[in-house]
């Protein structure tokens, strides 16, 4: 019986085909769950444009009294500190300032965050409320440069001519992260193009005095979106851009939100499901109606077991480097209980203690009366957010240099003990990747991360460095073996066919120093006693052997010294330690012609 009046309830209900996303998208300002400071000040950057698109002088600003203004001002400075970090740059709140010419000094807008926050409904939805036709192309889509300059010119410089009331466009590219830098940098050339007084004649043509000439220039608004605004390719962009930063939305306005749309659509679900729904999903809204729609469809109703069995709803993480790293060594911010989530740990500490995981909270330094999230959640958070980054080698190479900078408990040296384990199976799964083509192991690569969280994570806050050793490494080897080469191509072949790269940097070189540095007295060579001669004999013999020689520099000084070339102490010698001894400069430049004029002889 149950089941039979289900299907009449199902034949009942109107099946709607088309997505909630686009159906309930926001068409006016006040729909808008974006974040209200960047809403108002990209409004405000859009009326800057007043002057130049619709020829209307901004009207003055009244001046308030002084209490007035001073309130204003404290309410001012209260906006800054709460966006100033995260909602807004700290230019947002001088858009208000001009050119010589009457254009904005921000030409163009950067709308930055992850995707699903509304970043583009926001711009679709103020460019409209200010009065422009959107034209909406897509940086990843057209990639040739031709391509994008011939939108970027249509787009800013003509009129709409669809549509019975013509507007002036409003051009919003989208995803320009993606697009490569040849098509950004025009974009650049159009910006610092030089503006000038203009006449606006009908068809976009640009007039000035009497000669007519045709120049790109940037006549409309452009608002571009990005997912990373610190991708190579925008450096030069963000620095002439209006920059926005969204935030995440706020999960009570997007929960009632839902909760309207469940009510419109006559799903049955509460508030405590949809929280824990924007939770799981990050707030994204996207993700949030999508899943409220499939599951709407599949189960008839949102439950919040349907929340938290399911998979569906979780956010595709795509998060930069330093992004993950501070998750990584940063406990998440404790959250007020509002779902019933178990917070036991049940098998996962089991297993976590298994590997070798510091589970207890002792362990962890973490004082067990704060709300924390549950091991489970961390433990499978990190674990996701390493697999989606897909750059392990980098990853693991900025969890080494920075997890000793961390300042957690650890009074054993328990923690970095079996840090430096983990670093080692790390070591061991990405050679055996590289050396066998073993993909399979890759799943074990995320794991690292996870075990330096457990380890290493703290409440506060981390000051992190990109990693460079390992680059910096790979340039002296490169240089070491470049040395070695060029040493072992111009010896002797009898030198030449035992030499090779670890009996050369551990045997010889360090030996071979010692024996090209002789205790000569600083004479004329006339002068040399029989045993100083037969030194300068065998210490010539041995230079050409090994295609050693001194060559003349000048340093920065200014003065003229001799070095060894190939200088063989650059691979021997550690960093930080002092010079090993060294001839004269006069020895040096004896030894130098000796070995020259012995060369030619031979």
């Amino acid at each position: 019986a149950g089941e039979e009046e289900k299907q009449d309830e199902e034949e009942s209900t109107p099946l709607h085909h088309g997505l909630w996303v686009e159906k309930y998208s926001p068409r006016h300002f006040t729909e808008l769950l974006s974040d209200d400071a960047i809403n108002r000040t990209l409004l405000q950057w859009l009326k800057l444009w007043d002057k130049v698109v619709f020829r209307r002088e901004r009207k003055p600003v009244k001046h308030q009294p002084k209490e007035q203004k001073s309130n204003m001002d404290k309410k001012h400075n209260k906006d800054f500190r709460k966006f100033g970090k995260g909602g807004l740059d700290s230019d947002a709140w001088t858009v208000s300032s001009f050119d010589d010419n009457g254009y904005p000094v921000h030409k163009v807008a950067l709308l930055c965050g992850p995707p699903g926050l509304g970043k583009t409904t926001l711009a679709h939805v103020i460019a409209q409320h200010a009065g422009y036709n959107v034209v909406e192309m897509n940086a990843s889509d057209d990639r040739a440069v031709e391509v994008f300059r011939q939108k970027i010119e249509v787009a800013t410089q003509m009129k709409s001519v669809l549509g019975a009331n013509e507007r002036p466009n409003c051009l919003v590219i989208d995803e320009i992260d993606g697009a490569p830098t040849p098509a950004i940098n025009v974009l650049l050339s159009v910006l610092k193009q030089k503006q000038s007084v203009f006449i606006l004649l009908d068809g976009g043509e640009v007039k000035k005095g009497k000669k007519k000439k045709k120049i790109l220039q940037l006549l409309r608004p452009v608002i571009c979106i990005c997912n990373d605004q610190f991708v190579p390719s925008l450096r030069q962009l963000r620095q002439q851009a209006l920059v926005a930063v969204f935030p995440q939305t706020i999960p009570g306005r997007l929960s009632s939100r839902l909760l309207e749309i469940a009510r419109r659509e006559g799903v049955s679900t509460d508030m405590t499901t949809l929280l824990a729904l924007c939770d799981k999903a990050e707030n994204d809204i996207r993700s949030c109606l999508n899943t409220l729609q499939f599951v709407h469809r599949r189960h008839g109703k949102l439950a919040l077991e349907h929340v938290q069995s399911t998979t569906v709803g979780q956010k595709d993480l795509h998060k930069n480097l330093f992004t993950i790293w501070h998750e990584i060594f940063q406990l998440p911010k404790p959250k007020r209980k509002r779902f019933g989530l178990s917070n036991t740990v049940g098998g996962t500490q089991r297993r976590a203690e298994d590997i070798g995981f510091f589970t207890s909270d002792e362990n962890l330094g973490v004082d067990p009366t704060q709300n924390v999230s549950s091991l489970t959640t961390r433990f499978h958070n990190i674990l996701r957010l390493a697999s989606s980054s897909g750059q392990y080698e980098k990853l693991m190479q900025g969890l080494f240099e920075n997890y000793l900078n961390i300042k957690f408990k650890d009074t054993g040296l328990s923690a970095v003990v079996s840090g430096t384990e983990w670093l080692e199976f790390s070591d061991v799964v990405e050679r055996k990747i590289l050396q066998s083509q073993s993909f399979m192991l890759r799943g074990y690569s995320s794991f690292l991360s996870v075990a330096f969280h457990l380890l290493y994570a703290t409440p506060t806050s981390s000051k992190l460095s990109y990693p460079s050793s390992q680059y910096e490494c790979h340039l002296r080897e490169v240089k070491t073996m470049n040395l070695l080469e060029s040493l072992k191509s111009e010896a002797c072949p009898r030198i030449r066919q035992v030499l090779n790269q670890r009996i050369a940097l551990l045997d010889l070189f360090p030996l071979l120093l010692e024996i090209i540095t002789p205790t000569l007295r600083p004479v004329n060579m006339q002068l040399f006693s029989a045993r100083e001669k037969k030194q300068v004999t065998d210490l010539i013999d041995t230079m050409i052997a090994y295609n050693l020689t001194y060559h003349q520099e000048r340093n920065s000084d200014g003065q003229y010294n001799y070095t060894l070339d190939p200088n063989i102490e650059e691979a021997v010698k550690f960093p930080g330690l002092a010079q090993h001894k060294q001839l004269t400069y006069a020895t040096k430049q004896l030894v130098a012609r000796e070995v020259s004029i012995s060369a030619l002889e031979r």
